[in-house]
């Protein structure tokens, strides 16, 4: 980790990490994320005063910026790293690390992915992915798929796939890779590669299906912190739709109580071989779908689950058959396991799920 001075507050952070910025001209392996600049967003649902609610091995300490916490975790090696903590945004933090990919996602693991942690990561399907796309010039995409299901009834089916490709007219290679039908399943991308521009600078940059911005080189700090304050408000705007029109809950009226929202769908593409499979591996309390439940089997082609997110303890309600299924958020449900199951399901499925709403209208 480069040696950074003390910071004190949001303005120190930006002119350390200003200063450490990779600004070389020459060849690079973009696969080489050591000592990059990084940003995590978390998805939170821990109060304000988020002092000893962390569970795992972490130490907070103040800066003179009452929304910037340094965070020291101990890592695999048993030293305590530090990291930086902005909680401006109650809703979605941002994590900032200088440390490499294997030693910083340790840490974001055991901070997050405990049962009731009340943290999730951002999750961005890859139909979310494509659209960022369009945030700067595309530079490449990362491809990750793994058959956990193997229960779609067609045949040629594929179980495990990974590319990485470099280069412009990404959209177009994608369009490509998805008329070859012995993979077009797993073309689910897990990174997008962009050059990101503000006034007076630029960034290249790497977004991760799990809310990671690397940055690669450049020569503006600000160019990145725009880019995920972009994407960070996309998503949260979704979020609060989502929450907003379809969390299951009653209102009074003139004639007593009228009941509010409705379900989500999320379309499979093609029909289940293998129903009772499916519900068992969702529902298992694994990672990285984070749900269990009472599971009820009306008859083959239809089951009924009474589900708990993991992450927060929300009720969600499930009716599943065969092509779709219907999620009941609970009045108070987090809407960010809706993007957990479609990210997932598109990396572990098949990229042709999509979630859609009243009326069928497609909403990722």
């Amino acid at each position: 980790m480069p040696q950074v001075p003390r910071i004190e507050n949001i303005s120190d952070l930006r002119s350390s990490l200003e200063a450490i910025i990779d600004k070389s001209d020459d060849g690079e392996d973009e696969r080489n994320f050591k000592n990059k600049i990084k940003t995590y967003i978390i998805e939170s649902n821990l109060p304000k005063d988020i002092t000893n609610q962390l569970k795992g091995d972490f130490l907070l300490s103040d800066t003179y910026d009452k929304t910037l916490k340094i965070l020291k975790a101990r890592a695999k090696d048993n030293i305590f790293r530090e990291f930086y903590l902005d909680i401006a945004d109650n809703r979605f933090w941002k994590l900032y690390s200088l440390h490499d990919s294997s030693t910083s996602e340790s840490v974001i693991r055991n901070l997050v992915e405990r049962n009731f942690s009340m943290l999730d990561y951002l999750w961005l399907p890859s139909t979310l992915l494509e659209k960022y796309m369009g945030f700067g010039t595309e530079t490449g995409f990362s491809l990750k798929f793994k058959n956990k299901f193997g229960i779609l009834a067609k045949e040629n089916k594929i179980d495990d796939m990974s590319m990485r490709f470099w280069g412009g007219n990404a959209k177009k290679i994608i369009e490509g890779l998805r008329k070859n039908e012995p993979i077009e399943k797993g073309i689910s991308l897990s990174s997008i590669g962009l050059n990101h521009s503000v006034e007076g600078g630029f960034s290249k940059e790497n977004i991760s299906y799990f809310g990671r911005f690397t940055l690669m080189k450049g020569n503006s700090i600000d160019s990145h912190f725009n880019l995920v304050e972009k994407v960070k408000s996309d998503y949260s705007n979704m979020l609060r739709s989502l929450e907003s029109n379809y969390r299951i809950d009653f209102e009074k009226n003139d004639y007593g109580l009228k009941l509010k929202g409705g379900p989500l769908y999320i379309e499979f593409g093609e029909e289940l071989e293998r129903l009772n499979d499916f519900v068992e591996v969702l529902f298992s309390s694994q990672y990285p779908f984070r749900l269990s439940g009472m599971i009820k089997k009306e008859d083959d082609f239809f089951y009924r689950v009474n589900g708990i997110d993991l992450h927060s303890n929300d009720l969600v309600n499930f009716e599943i058959t065969s092509d779709r299924m219907a999620i009941y958020l609970n009045h108070n449900s987090c809407g960010n396991v809706i993007t957990r199951l479609v990210a997932n399901m598109q990396m572990y499925m098949t990229y042709k799920i999509k979630l859609v709403g009243e009326d069928d209208c497609r909403i990722i």
